[in-house]
């Protein structure tokens, strides 16, 4: 089953029943609903079966009912799709052409097997249609009559003559006469069954009307006078005999003169029995000869007509598209020579940049140089702050013991205070008992005078010894002092010394940091360098490659402008052959107008 059907179908059932429901039975068959139906696709046959099933369930009816529903709205859309085919005088003969138009479709589509509809007249407004379909889609062909009947607005009479598996035969009454029988009498007569010659016949009749008429005119005229009258006889009985028998001649000429005028639609059959009757009949073979040709030429006109229209668009389209494109194509050019120029003129400031990049680089790897050094100078300066930190370190714990010993000092000066003031006491103790061993020595008179002598000596002695213990105690309490000043001012240097020895430890570790970083920057400083050289390199790589692209620039140049003037050559054609196809347009509608004229 094609596609064309296919879709003609569900377009009718869209319309009929909503899109909704047609969506929902499109589903079901696993279908979306927006699907595609190609008009050469092969179907398969159950597909359009379950979805007709489907919507006859939800509508509580039965799928014979919606088939004859679906076909008496098809005709409508073959009306959209073929519309020269509905250019017919009356039904009857758009039924007749049927079974020829399905021919043509089966020519045009491969695969495609429609159904036949072959009508064979029976009376002057009735005849038959055999249906044959294999699908036996015979409720879809009831449909397609009622629906004929309705556009070509007739009323007629269906009854259903035979049945069988895969055919069905119906009769249809006409409202108006579709076929014309002329029967002659006299021509049936004189063939006797089997005489098929006119001119046999009008020997015939002519010979017998002569001798009817001779023996009267032997009996009453004159023999001079018998002779003449029956040659006169004889001419008016042949003139009148082949008059008579020839009178179907009219008929065919009628036929003809239908013919003349364009109209094919007329069927008239004549009973004579002579080569009147089979001329007619050859006419009539030839009408339904000629019919079948002008539905096939209006087929093609159609689609002529269609392709016409369908390049008429596409047309207008390239005319449009070529004459964006000629302006794209001149922007492109003007685009091509601005590039050149101003690929040139980069080229030219990228020499110079490259220059001057150059000198940027020799003078960086030249500063490279210097970093490193002034690097180095200042990994030596920071060596020699922590050496000075630990010489400060040193001489603070030297400072520590110093002051230690001052302290120690200090205090040593405090025992031999202590001793002076003994020394001092025990003269001044002696110095008392001196005197008294004086007192007693006078007292004894000339006895004591020896003692006193030593008494005395030894108060002299005690006063000297209580003057150095004064002197040394004053010398010593000097000396304390300047000690003790000498102590204070040895713990405020050694605080000052260890305060700055902090600092300069902060300062070291400062300094270790700032080298750190220093050496990383430099370290950074001189990948940049070394970075920037290679991409010195590239760069150069690159203007050679500029240079290349200048030199494509120029040729594309070239080549836009060849461009350009082959698209304006090539829009000039397209707007000839614009020109040309709606002069096709004009014939093909002229040609679809001059069909129209014979009526089939």
């Amino acid at each position: 089953m094609k596609g064309t059907v296919v879709s003609a179908w569900l377009n009718s059932a869209k319309d009929l029943y909503g899109e909704p429901l047609v969506a929902k039975a499109m589903k079901e068959v696993n279908w979306e609903k927006d699907k595609i139906i190609k008009p050469t696709e092969d179907i398969d046959e159950q597909v359009p079966y379950k979805i007709i099933e489907y919507i006859a369930k939800d509508q509580n009816t039965t799928t014979g009912q919606v088939w004859q529903e679906i076909g008496q709205k098809n005709i409508n859309s073959f009306f959209n799709l073929y519309p020269s085919y509905f250019q017919q005088k009356n039904l009857y003969s758009f039924l007749r052409s049927m079974d020829d138009i399905h021919a043509i479709i089966t020519e045009k589509v491969p695969g495609a097997t429609p159904p036949r509809l072959i009508m064979e007249v029976v009376s002057s407004h009735q005849a038959t249609i055999k249906y044959i379909s294999k699908r036996k889609m015979f409720d879809y062909f009831i449909g397609l009559i009622k629906g004929a009947s309705d556009f070509f607005n007739e009323t007629i009479e269906v009854e259903t003559q035979n049945k069988e598996e895969d055919s069905i035969t119906i009769k249809i009454t006409f409202s108006e006469q579709i076929h014309y029988i002329k029967k002659y009498s006299l021509n049936k007569i004189l063939s006797f069954g089997f005489i098929k010659s006119y001119e046999a016949k009008s020997a015939i009749l002519s010979t017998a009307v002569t001798a009817a008429v001779a023996y009267p005119l032997q009996l009453l005229l004159p023999q001079n006078l018998f002779i003449p009258s029956l040659l006169i006889s004889f001419f008016i009985i042949n003139l009148a005999s082949s008059k008579l028998l020839n009178r179907p001649l009219k008929d065919v000429i009628n036929s003809l003169d239908s013919m003349l005028d364009k109209n094919y639609y007329t069927s008239t059959e004549l009973k004579t029995g002579d080569q009147h009757e089979k001329l007619q009949t050859m006419v009539n073979d030839y009408k339904v000869s000629l019919v079948k040709d002008l539905i096939g030429f209006k087929g093609i006109a159609d689609e002529m007509n269609s392709f016409g229209s369908t390049l008429t668009g596409i047309s207008n389209d390239m005319d449009q598209t070529s004459s964006e494109i000629s302006d794209v194509v001149e922007q492109v050019a003007e685009g091509a020579i601005n590039q050149a120029e101003e690929t040139e003129s980069s080229v030219a400031i990228l020499s110079d940049n490259i220059v001057s990049l150059r000198e940027i680089v020799d003078k960086e790897n030249q500063s490279k140089e210097l970093l490193e050094g002034v690097v180095k100078d200042i990994n030596r300066g920071y060596n020699d702050v922590v050496n000075t930190t630990e010489n400060i370190q040193k001489i603070v714990s030297q400072f520590a013991t110093l002051k230690e010993n001052s302290d120690k000092l200090e205090q040593q000066a405090g025992d031999i205070t202590e001793i002076v003031e003994t020394v001092t006491s025990i003269s001044e103790q002696t110095n008392l008992l001196a005197l008294n061993a004086s007192i007693e020595a006078a007292r004894a008179g000339e006895q004591g005078k020896g003692f006193s002598v030593v008494a005395e000596e030894i108060r002299k002695l005690a006063e000297e010894s209580k003057s150095a213990a004064l002197s040394i105690n004053d010398n010593l309490n000097t000396f304390s002092e300047r000690i003790f000043a000498i102590v204070e001012d040895i713990e405020s240097q050694f605080g000052i010394l260890k305060e700055e020895s902090g600092k300069l430890n902060s300062v070291a570790d400062s300094n270790k940091k700032a080298t750190e970083s220093i050496s990383s920057v430099t370290q950074a400083i001189i990948e940049m360098i070394d970075q920037l050289t290679l991409e010195t390199d590239s760069i150069s790589n690159i203007y050679e490659k500029i240079e290349s692209l200048a030199a494509i620039a120029e040729e594309n140049s070239a080549s836009s402008q060849e461009v350009s003037a082959n698209v304006n050559q090539y829009t000039d054609r397209i707007k000839d052959m614009s020109q040309n196809i709606k002069e096709f347009k004009k014939l093909t509608g002229e040609f679809k107008q001059d069909l129209e004229k014979h009526q089939i």
